[in-house]
C-alpha cells in the first residue's frame, strides 16, 4: 500500500511541492509519501520551509541551489541525499559532468573518504537514469 502524499493548504506547501516535484518526480514523492506515513507534519515541512520558502527564494537559480545541496551532502556525507539530488539535477538539466565536478570540489576541503561516497551516489543516480530512459539522464556530459 502507497503512503499517501503530504498534503498543505497554504501558498508556501503548493509553491514549496512544484519546486520539489520538478526536481525529484515520482522518485521524490515516494520518498516523501514514506516520510509522511511516518509523520506528516515532518513531510510538510519539507516542502513548506525547504522548498517552499528557502528554494524559491531570489537571486539563486535552481540549478545552482542543486549543486550547492549536491556539495554540501557530500561534504556532509550524506549519500542518499546525494543521490536524490543528483538524480533531480539530471532531471533539472544538469549535466553529468557539472555533478562529478561539484561533488569531486569536496575533496580538497571535507576528504576523500565524503568524496568517494559521493561519487558512487552519484553513478547510482546516473545508472537510475540509464534504466529509467529519461532524457535528463542520457549518457551526454560523460567523457
Amino acid at each position: 500500500m502507497r503512503a499517501k502524499r503530504p498534503t498543505g493548504n497554504n501558498a508556501l506547501y503548493r509553491r514549496g511541492w512544484r519546486i520539489r516535484h520538478a526536481g525529484f518526480g515520482e522518485y521524490g514523492e515516494e520518498a516523501l509519501r514514506r516520510l509522511a506515513a511516518v509523520d506528516p507534519g515532518h513531510a510538510r515541512a519539507i516542502c513548506e520551509f525547504v522548498f517552499g520558502t528557502v528554494w524559491s527564494r531570489p537571486h539563486l537559480s535552481v540549478k545552482t541551489r542543486e549543486l550547492i545541496v549536491l556539495a554540501v551532502a557530500t561534504a556532509l556525507d550524506k549519500p542518499n541525499e546525494v543521490e536524490l539530488h543528483a538524480r533531480a539535477a539530471l532531471r533539472r538539466g544538469i549535466s553529468r559532468k557539472e555533478i562529478v565536478e561539484t561533488v569531486v570540489q569536496v575533496a580538497p576541503y571535507a576528504g576523500f573518504p565524503v568524496t568517494n561516497h559521493g561519487l558512487l551516489a552519484a553513478q547510482r543516480a546516473f545508472d537510475a537514469a540509464d534504466r529509467e530512459g529519461r532524457a535528463g539522464g542520457s549518457r551526454r556530459g560523460r567523457g
